[in-house]
């Protein structure tokens, strides 16, 4: 029985041994998949801190991008509304071009007639004037052979 004892003892030992190795092991196992596990996570939380400045850059790209966006959308707006007023405008001037063209052609022929009339009232005027001209020196000669008349009537009536 003391070889069974001693063996028993030595089995015990050898066990307790193969369970303290088993659990240093283990632990040593379970230690550096841990390490391992908290290095890998400890990677992913800087991957995700890097993750989250890269979306926060992102989203402060898009948001100067949105207002980019609706501040062209504003003006593209207003450069329609001023298209528009300017298109109005051109139209209304185009229409009042062309009532004014027609106004100044019929003043044109207006005037062309008017020259005409002018050029004939000129030349009717100097016709007027020229036979008003002869007509004075009818009336001088005329005068004058009538203050002849008279002085020889005075003459006459004077007696010789």
């Amino acid at each position: 029985m003391t070889y069974i004892k001693q063996n028993v003892n030595f089995i015990l030992i050898f066990v307790t041994l193969a369970l303290a190795i088993l659990v240093a092991g283990s632990t040593v196992f379970f230690n550096t998949n841990l390490q391992k596990t908290a290095s890998d996570l400890s990677q992913t939380e800087k991957e995700i801190d890097n993750l989250k400045g890269s979306l926060n850059l992102e989203i402060a790209k898009l948001t100067d991008v949105e207002e980019d966006l609706n501040l062209q959308e504003k003006r593209e707006t207003d450069l329609s509304e001023q298209y528009k007023e300017v298109k109005q405008s051109k139209d209304q001037l185009e229409t009042e071009k062309n009532k004014l063209q027609t106004q100044i052609s019929g003043i044109e022929k207006e005037l062309e007639k008017t020259q005409s009339e002018t050029q004939v009232c000129i030349a009717d005027k100097k016709e007027i004037w020229d036979e008003s001209k002869s007509i004075g020196e009818e009336i001088s000669r005329i005068r004058s052979e009538i203050n002849t008349i008279e002085d020889q009537i005075d003459a006459c009536e004077a007696g010789p």
